[in-house]
């Protein structure tokens, strides 16, 4: 039987958005509380942070904001201290993202079906053969934002010549 988890694991190797870890360094200022770490989305669970190689605790020394790539302390780091944190992100989409996609998928495939002794039909009753036409329905949803996403995007023209034709990236995607 299907699993979020494993269907997630499926669409992100089907998209491409796949794990890639990350570390990096910052210097204590004293009262710094939010630490924007270079990547985004975070796979928070992956999350280690270190002050002066004294790890902190998850909850109680800091939380994870996954969806911006922050991670938001407590307590400011000490003068002259240096944090470490490291983990593991994504190129495209959290986790939530992806359970947003497939709650979206699963409405539209099961459209409030019913087994054969009238119980509805979920995720943990669906038959093995149609987990992959969900993974591909959640994978339609997750295109349709990266889209979205790009349809914002503008040519650039410099008066030196440069161009750079951002608007590609939409009909790519299509």
């Amino acid at each position: 039987m299907a699993n979020l988890p494993d269907l997630i694991s499926r669409a992100r190797l089907e998209t491409g958005d796949i794990e890639r870890p990350f570390s990096g360094e910052y210097q204590g200022d004293g009262a710094t509380t939010n630490i924007l770490t270079d990547s985004r989305p975070l796979d928070d669970m992956t999350i280690v942070v270190k002050e002066n190689d004294t790890l902190l605790l998850v909850n109680s020394d800091y939380t994870v904001d996954d969806e911006n790539g922050v991670v938001l302390l407590t307590d400011p780091t000490p003068l002259n201290s240096v944090l470490t944190i490291t983990g593991s992100a994504y190129r495209y989409f959290s986790d939530d993202d992806w359970g947003v996609f497939f709650t979206t998928a699963l409405d539209q495939h099961l459209n409030n079906r019913a087994d054969e002794l009238g119980e509805p039909v979920g995720l943990a009753t669906l038959p093995d053969v149609e987990d992959y036409a969900v993974v591909l329905l959640a994978i339609v949803q997750a295109l349709y934002a990266l889209v979205n996403d790009a349809s914002f995007d503008v040519d650039i023209s410099t008066p030196e010549g440069v161009q750079i034709p951002r608007g590609q990236r939409v009909d790519q995607l299509w």
